[in-house]
């Protein structure tokens, strides 16, 4: 046994027993390497797997039990929010509505069942559910449009507010907020930062054009 194995991942088609993040499970699982490219110049997920930390992937076999479960006042902020925000959905949902309002809104989604994944997947619309630009830019255009119109209704005869470098401010951090709880990937950093840019141009005066 390597005792030195940091991460894995297995893919899992039985029942899941509302597995939460850091909680302890035990499951019998079938373990290999990551495979390398089959042709020349193709996916090395090999390279992928090493430089994420990845030792092994497989598939369970039966069930998985969680043996015990995690403790949330041991996570960061970050984490807690995103604890927070996933139980309010399950809270508020049906399970594969939540499922799905998870994946959309924290990019999480291993908590879709198998048949709806698929149906998902044939329909064409997989790539929605994988955070990225399309996001980002939705997230910032909802709050700069809104707190746009917020700081139009604000009338102060004695403060002269500036509502677009405002809006642009607060777009820039929420937007950065949302980066952070939807586990930060390449394609949404890409369009964080040239929302982030675009704003910018606002905040120093230049013409903007998306």
């Amino acid at each position: 046994i390597n005792k030195n194995i940091k991460k894995i991942k297995i893919v899992v088609r039985s029942k899941l027993d509302n597995i939460k993040n850091k909680d302890k499970i035990i499951a019998n699982v079938s373990l290999m390497p990551p495979p390398i490219p089959v042709l020349p110049g193709s996916f090395d997920y090999a390279r992928y797997a090493f430089f994420n930390d990845i030792d092994g992937i497989g598939y369970a076999m039966g069930n998985v039990k969680v043996i015990q479960r995690s403790d949330i006042s041991t996570f960061s902020t970050i984490a807690k929010l995103k604890e927070v925000i996933s139980k309010s959905f399950y809270d508020n949902m049906e399970a594969k509505n939540a499922a799905i309002a998870s994946a959309l809104f924290l990019g999480n989604t291993k908590k879709i069942d198998i048949n709806t994944y698929d149906n998902i997947r044939i329909s064409g619309i997989a790539h929605l559910l994988a955070i990225s630009g399309m996001h980002v830019a939705l997230v910032a255009g909802i709050i700069f449009f809104s707190s746009s119109i917020i700081f139009s209704n604000i009338y102060n005869p004695f403060i002269k507010i500036d509502n677009k470098k405002i809006s642009a401010v607060i777009t820039i951090c929420f937007s950065y907020f949302y980066l952070l709880i939807a586990n930060a990937p390449i394609s949404a950093q890409r369009a964080f930062t040239m929302t982030t840019l675009f704003l910018i141009g606002i905040l120093i005066d230049r013409e903007t054009n998306p």
